[in-house]
């Protein structure tokens, strides 16, 4: 029986081995090796067995190492972001200190050095304290994982003390790439000077973080200009990404220039509103530049960020659910739980009475070589049928009409910038199997579906790695209700254990619902990366705001009340969050428009509203404490002294 499933005549993938009592796993496995060990054979013994035994394990695994990947990207940039901001801060809160040191003979080496030997020992303390909460998150979201059957229910977290060690060094790597500027800077405060240097803030930065700034500008322009010589290819979405990076270190290193144009934009309102309090936070916006564009930074990187995950997100499921909606033409479709349904349930159900169409599917993959590379591609695996009939696929160029082997056909995604209509492209199946297929149709609705079709009986069939139909999509004939029709086909349920039968609606339903639970990976990581910038925005607006502490009592001595120095302290803030929300939309709108226009055809992206306001009022209620609480203490701290 597995012969014939497996469709290889005198071939095998796996070969069970049993050992005589007393011979160990291991001397087995030696003796395995010394007699017909070649390249394509390996030999597996002990808890190794599970991934060699279920290839989907093996899927399941290689899925996690891209998704931890990905993330782990995305949270070491938002990390250095996090890092630099209060590192940068916390450098330049000590100026005078390193002036002082230059003073009495310090060499810029030295200074250097004094820094980055400072931020290694704090990361290396960071990175065990971090240890701890790091494997209960880990914890969380497998059991996480598990409940949205990503993964098997009794798959569990695993984690090892040694796993401190790569902690720490991970710490101490982005502290050190965090610090690199900031100890450039303190380094270059010349003897001469050292002293006045400390006393006044340079309003405008150094050359290089212009150059840096122009630089990331340029590429985040480049990618978005690449994207959209792409149009409704999928390549569109990792490089919006890519983009949406640049942008933010663009605004990170260029966003002291631009303090000064809106101060003056918001000089006005703030004299106007707050009167002497609001020229006191005009004033301060405009001497400060420097620490102020690190503030609205802080405040610039969640709403970017958390707003272009709300937004990809929400427009991808609203496209993806109009798209499953409109493709769908079937009265019902028929499915088992497990591994799905024999092929042999076919003619049966055509057989049925009322029953005018029925056409099989198998999700599966195939390899589409472009640039001589082949590019894993889902697919999906279709018996010879009125595919036309019972699936609405907006084929935009050629014919699904006779569709059969020696052919295939590619979504717009798939197919962008490589084959067209009649041409001949290779291919390999699930099991690798040559097909060099012809494309007879290119279609456009394929989110949540398969970016390419090819027949059930491709290369001869049995290559598609399974040798079940995973749905029956049917055609009812004139007269025939939904509710009938698939009372008709579940009677076959005796022959066929497991079958079931759903209709249109209820099949749009469960899509949308599986759609739902998908999203559990963007909310993860939108939460992830949600505290991690927190952090960042309370760490920065906290330092900035302690900062000031001799110009409060120098304003106290001159006769400033503690309404008033209250009151600049909340101007202060109302322009913060005017000044990084608008920074943070302008970072994030190229990436959202373009990854629609990806997506659904049309720059305008799908806004969840509710999620956005939830993320402006709390980057609002997080800047107005982390400015007004430091504040409101030192204020009464010196009225008290």
């Amino acid at each position: 029986q597995a012969a014939a499933l497996y469709g290889h005549p005198g071939q095998a993938d796996l070969i069970g081995v049993m050992a005589r009592q007393g011979t160990s796993a291991a001397v087995l496995a030696a003796r395995i090796r010394a007699a017909v060990a070649g390249p394509q054979l390996s030999v597996v013994t002990g808890s190794k067995r599970g991934t060699a035994e279920n290839p989907a394990a093996a899927a399941d695994l290689s899925s996690f190492s891209d998704l931890a990947l990905g993330s782990g990207v995305i949270n070491v940039y938002v990390s250095l972001f996090v890092a630099g901001s209060t590192v940068a801060l916390s450098v330049a809160e000590r100026t005078r200190t390193w002036a002082l040191l230059r003073a009495i003979g310090a060499t810029p080496g030295q200074v250097r050095r004094a820094v980055m030997a400072e931020l290694a020992v704090l990361g290396a303390l960071a990175g065990p304290a971090g240890y701890l909460p790091g494997i209960w998150l880990a914890s969380l979201t497998v059991r996480g994982f598990a409940s949205h059957q990503f993964v098997p229910a009794s798959t569990r977290s695993w984690a090892s003390p040694v796993e401190i060690l790569p902690s720490a060094a991970a710490a101490i790597i982005i502290a050190q790439i965090a610090g690199f500027l900031a100890a450039h800077r303190a380094s270059r405060v010349r003897p001469a000077v050292a002293l006045g240097e400390a006393a006044v803030e340079r309003r405008y930065p150094g050359p290089l973080r212009l150059i840096l700034g122009a630089a990331a500008l340029v590429v985040g322009v480049n990618l978005i200009l690449s994207s959209l010589r792409q149009p409704g290819s999928n390549s569109e979405i990792p490089l919006a990404d890519e983009a949406l990076l640049a942008f933010l270190a663009a605004a990170a290193f260029l966003t002291p220039y631009l303090i000064g144009p809106a101060e003056r934009v918001l000089r006005v309102p703030l004299r106007v509103l707050g009167g002497v309090a609001g020229r006191l936070a005009s004033a301060e916006l405009q001497v400060r530049s420097r620490r102020m564009a690190a503030a609205a930074v802080a405040v610039a990187l969640p709403v970017a960020y958390l707003g272009a995950i709300i937004v990809v997100d929400a427009t991808t499921a609203q496209a993806a659910a109009a798209q499953s909606s409109q493709r769908l033409a079937a009265d019902g479709i028929a499915s088992a739980p497990g591994p799905g349904l024999a092929p042999s349930v076919l003619p049966a159900i055509r057989h049925q009475p009322g029953v005018s169409a029925a056409v099989g599917l198998a999700p599966t993959t195939v390899y589409l070589v472009q640039d001589a590379y082949p590019l894993s591609t889902t697919a999906e695996a279709v018996t010879p049928g009125p595919l036309g009939a019972l699936l609405r696929l907006s084929v935009t160029s050629g014919s699904l009409q006779d569709f059969g082997p020696g052919d295939v056909a590619l979504s717009t995604g798939a197919a962008e910038g490589g084959p067209r209509v009649g041409q001949t492209v290779t291919t390999y199946l699930a099991d690798g199997t040559r097909y060099t297929a012809k494309v007879t149709a290119i279609f456009s609705r394929s989110l949540g579906f398969a970016d390419a079709l090819i027949p059930w009986a491709a290369a001869g069939g049995g290559h598609l790695g399974t040798s079940a139909l995973s749905q029956v999509l049917i055609g009812g004939s004139a007269g025939t209700s939904p509710a009938n029709l698939a009372r008709r086909i579940t009677s076959l349920s005796a022959s066929y254990p497991g079958l079931q039968v759903t209709s249109r609606s209820v099949a749009n339903a469960q899509y949308e619902q599986d759609a739902s639970q998908d999203s559990y990976v963007n909310n993860l990581l939108l939460s992830v990366v949600g505290l991690l910038v927190s952090v960042a925005l309370v760490n920065t607006l906290v330092v900035v705001t302690l900062q000031r502490r001799k110009e409060l009592a120098v304003l106290r001595r001159v006769g400033a009340t503690t309404r008033q120095l209250l009151t600049a302290a909340a101007c202060q803030a109302g322009g913060l969050i005017l000044i990084g929300v608008l920074l943070g939309i302008v970072s994030e709108i190229a990436t959202v428009t373009t990854v629609s226009k990806a997506i659904s055809g049309s720059p305008a992206p799908d806004i969840p509203w509710p999620s956005a306001t939830v993320i402006l009022g709390l980057v609002t209620l997080l800047t107005s404490l982390a400015v007004l609480a430091p504040t409101a203490r030192m204020v009464v701290q010196r009225k008290e002294t």
